[in-house]
């Protein structure tokens, strides 16, 4: 695990240095292009080079992403007891990440995981229409898209930010999400149109 965690670390340094991360500065502007900003709050630089890891992930695999302010929390109030929550508050898109987890050594991915889950959501704002949602819905055999009363992996909005992040990088969905192999791919072709990295098939039922 150490070298696994270390590794982990060396990679997001070097990607911080390549879109260049100011590591001392609080907060961060950078321009995705020239119509896109993301603005990133967060005083600790690894959360920040976090952040940019998962933003550069969805630029890599060429899904948009909202003009945003993105937040980092040390406790989950901010988020309603929630991990992360992507929302619209005052006409701007706003993507908070919550509390930490209890152990040091995975709390870097647990961070990345939860920032991959809530970019799918604000990726699906600008990309998904109704009758996507309808759609996905269908598909999946859901009654909801977000409605809260519903338990998390009942919703149908949780279920595909999982699925697109499984496609695009490979990493295991929720254990909540009872979704196999086949209906993963169906998900991440009905939000993306594209095909998902080879590793996703090393990690779906």
């Amino acid at each position: 695990m150490g070298r696994t965690y270390s590794t982990f670390v060396i990679a997001l340094a070097i990607a911080a240095s390549v879109i260049g991360i100011d590591s001392k500065a609080p907060g961060h502007l950078v321009h995705a292009d020239p119509d896109r900003a993301i603005v990133v709050q967060a005083e600790e630089a690894i959360d920040a080079q976090v952040i940019w890891q998962a933003i550069s992930t969805y630029r890599s695999g060429g899904l948009d992403l909202p003009d945003m302010e993105i937040q980092i929390h040390d406790n989950a109030e901010a988020c309603g007891g929630a991990r992360g929550r992507y929302a619209t508050r005052e006409g701007r898109d706003l993507l908070l990440i919550c509390a930490r987890h209890a152990n040091p050594r995975v709390e870097i991915r647990w961070r990345l995981d939860t920032m991959l889950h809530e970019l799918a959501h604000a990726h699906m704002s600008v990309t998904f229409l109704e009758s996507d949602v309808n759609s996905f819905i269908d598909a999946n055999e859901l009654s909801t898209w977000l409605n809260r009363k519903a338990h998390w992996h009942e919703r149908g909005a949780e279920v595909a930010a999982e699925s697109l992040v499984w496609g695009l990088t490979g990493h295991e969905p929720d254990v909540r999400i009872e979704a196999s192999c086949d209906q993963l791919l169906d998900n991440y072709l009905l939000i993306t149109d594209t095909q998902p990295v080879a590793e996703a098939f090393e990690n779906c039922r």
